[in-house]
Order: structure tokens, then C-alpha cells, then sequence
């Protein structure tokens, strides 16, 4: 029994058979940023851990909904929202668009009627990712002015890049959504038209009441 314990043939590996595995793949040392060249169709969760359920209801929703490759959205407090999607789904990259004139959140589903959905091949995703991971990739982890918790909220995420915000912008922020609204194919001057306001709808709310100098003016008159 003794003798068995050290039994060392069970390390004897042949040369040939002694190489690296190719799991996360070699390192590329001429450029670094290849490790992240991943196809998006490959690009898919792994169901190899947890309970059988959760690994059912993941295979379901990927039938159902595709992945997401990409979502950003901008929400103004109690005003309007947009929300931004692209997910792989049935060998199509859908571009999905919704928005709410409350701030209401529209969720990423295929079924969800509030979504705009146009479906475009590999070549049109790739030019959109080719003209916005150069401005967003330079940006900072987060914009955050606090001061007024009720402002302009905004998100742009990919598999690679997050960055996100609160009442503060990059410098670049509008040519970024700029290019994202084209191809998602949205009127760009739709989208500011929360500042187009008539000049005679642009007057002071009644919660704080009429002035008295033009309730006196009225009684002169």
C-alpha cells in the first residue's frame, strides 16, 4: 500500500503532451485589445452552473428575446425617456427603440409594443460600433452632478463599456447620441424637442400665483 502511495507514474506526462490549454486563449503581446474581439453570436451566456431551473429560464429568454448587445437611454425627471436596444435575435441585430413621454421605463423585450424594432444584418452593426466606441471609449466611468437629484439621467452600455450619468455630460456626449440615433434611425431634431417650447406656453406655472402688481393692473383696466 505504501509503495502505491508513491506510485509516480501518474505524473509521467510525454513532452508532446505537456501544452498549454487554450481556454481563455493566448495572450496577444503586439495588441492587447484583440482579446476582446469577440463575435457577438458567440458572445453567449454559459449554462454550465446553477440549478436546472435557472439554466432552463436563461435557455427560454434567449429563445424568446435574443441577447443584448447593446442599451443606452436618457430620462429626464417625470419627463421624456428614450431607451436604446440591440440584441441578436434569429440571426438579425435588432435595433430596438422606445420611448415614454412620463419617464415610464420600457423594458427590452421582443414582444413589448412600445418598442420600434429594425432588424439589420452584421456589416450595419459593426459600422454603428465602428463610429461610437471611439468617442465613449475615451470617456470616464461616471458624469454625476448631485446637486439636483432630479435632472437628466443618461446610460450607454456594451459588452465592453459602461458609462453613465446624472445631470453632467461628457464633452462629446451629443455626437455620440447623434450617431446612435441615426442608426437607430431617429429624427435627431425629435429628439431635442423637449427644449422647443413656444414662447407663449413658456410662462411661470400658477403654483406660485399671479403676481399682485398685474392683479392691480387688471382692476385699472
Amino acid at each position: 500500500m505504501i509503495k502505491n502511495l508513491f506510485n509516480k507514474k501518474k505524473y509521467d506526462v510525454k513532452p508532446e503532451n505537456n501544452i498549454p490549454q487554450k481556454v481563455y486563449g493566448v495572450p496577444n503581446r503586439e495588441r492587447q485589445e484583440a482579446k476582446y474581439d469577440i463575435d457577438p453570436r458567440a458572445n453567449a451566456p454559459r449554462l454550465v452552473y446553477g440549478p436546472p431551473d435557472a439554466m432552463q429560464k436563461i435557455k427560454e429568454k434567449l429563445e424568446k428575446n435574443g441577447r443584448e448587445l447593446f442599451s443606452a437611454f436618457q430620462s429626464d425627471f417625470a419627463g421624456p425617456a428614450r431607451f436604446y436596444y440591440i440584441n441578436y435575435f434569429q440571426d438579425k441585430f435588432q435595433f430596438r427603440y422606445g420611448y415614454s413621454d412620463n419617464g415610464a421605463f420600457v423594458e427590452n423585450e421582443a414582444s413589448n409594443p412600445n418598442l420600434t424594432i429594425t432588424e439589420h444584418d452584421e456589416e450595419y452593426y459593426k459600422k454603428f460600433m465602428n463610429e461610437l466606441l471611439p468617442i465613449i471609449g475615451k470617456w470616464d466611468y461616471e458624469y454625476m452632478n448631485t446637486d439636483n437629484p432630479n435632472g437628466t439621467e443618461w446610460k450607454i452600455n456594451n459588452m465592453n463599456i459602461y458609462v453613465h450619468g446624472l445631470n453632467k455630460f461628457p464633452e462629446d456626449y451629443d455626437s455620440a447620441m447623434s450617431i446612435i440615433n441615426r442608426y437607430f434611425n431617429i429624427d435627431n431634431n425629435h429628439y431635442t424637442d423637449k427644449y422647443d417650447v413656444d414662447p407663449h406656453d413658456n410662462i411661470p406655472e400658477d403654483l406660485y400665483g399671479i403676481p399682485d402688481f398685474l392683479l392691480h393692473q387688471d382692476k385699472d383696466q
